[in-house]
């Protein structure tokens, strides 16, 4: 799923979810958070897991985003239950990049993703969801 299919999908759930007749065909930025839990909603949590995965991909790429941004971002990507291991590793990456304070926590995900186990994955990203949410508020 390249950036401009994941942005569209994500634009067309949001307008999908606002009973908008017209599928959005563009995506701003802010709306990231908001739009992958809609398309966790009507498309599922692997359509969702796709789309951030391909999102977070991009931006590790060209680090565009406020970090505090793509922590909410991140945020909303757990909390949709995007639970992959290439994902959760690509979260750890980029959280590791701004926030030295969860380098214990980042390692600790890293550990439960090298198990390669559902339950290890699950706890990874719960506890990388409590350490964003740590940093939020």
């Amino acid at each position: 799923m390249s950036m401009a299919s994941a942005g569209t999908r994500i634009a067309r759930a949001l307008a999908r979810e606002r009973g908008e007749s017209t599928p959005g065909e563009t995506l701003r930025e802010d709306e990231l958070p908001r739009g992958l839990r809609a398309l966790a909603a009507s498309e599922g949590i692997d359509a969702a897991s796709a789309a951030a995965e391909e999102l977070l991909r991009q931006e590790l790429e060209v680090l565009e985003w406020p970090p505090l941004f793509g922590v909410s971002v991140l945020g909303a990507a757990l909390a949709s239950g995007c639970d992959r291991a290439s994902f959760i590793e690509a979260a750890c990456t980029y959280v590791s990049l701004y926030f030295q304070e969860l380098d214990a926590d980042i390692s600790r995900c890293r550990e439960l993703v090298a198990r390669g186990e559902s339950i290890s994955l699950g706890e990874a990203a719960a506890l990388l969801r409590r350490s964003l949410d740590s940093l939020e508020s």
